[in-house]
């Protein structure tokens, strides 16, 4: 018993160890041009100044394009119209036309006709009573 506690906590140290050995980065070696200037300072060699001087050249003065937002636009105000039976009501020229009679009622009487037939035999069971819950 005493052999595995033993185990169990040498498995457990070098779980810990792993963890934090692999959250250290990886060392990142140093350039050749960066171990040159350091070799440089340690014998005491200066690097000379450049012979043409460091010009930073001003970005170029161009104004963007403004963005034109337009002002908003009004809205349509609502139109009211009136639900009228035997009736369709157009809406192909942008407003609402309202129209009876003509085409418009056999093709409205067809459809009537073909709904009462599809729904015809079709009942539905009265909904079930719930009964109230006991009182205790």
């Amino acid at each position: 018993m005493k052999l595995r506690i033993f185990w169990a906590v040498i498995a457990a140290v070098t779980a810990v160890a792993f963890y934090f050995w692999s959250r250290q980065p990886a060392p990142v070696p140093t350039p050749k041009s960066q171990r040159n200037v350091e070799r440089a300072r340690e014998r005491g060699i200066e690097r000379p100044a450049p012979a043409v001087p460091f010009v930073v050249a001003k970005p170029p003065s161009v104004e963007l394009p403004r963005v034109v937002i337009p002002p908003p636009t009004r809205l349509a105000p609502e139109m009211v119209v009136p639900i009228q039976d035997r009736a369709t009501i157009d809406f192909s020229i942008g407003a609402p036309v309202v129209r009876s009679g003509g085409s418009d009622t056999e093709v409205l009487e067809r459809a009537l006709r073909e709904m009462e037939a599809a729904t015809k035999n079709i009942t539905f069971p009265p909904p079930k009573k719930e009964s109230p819950p006991a009182k205790q």
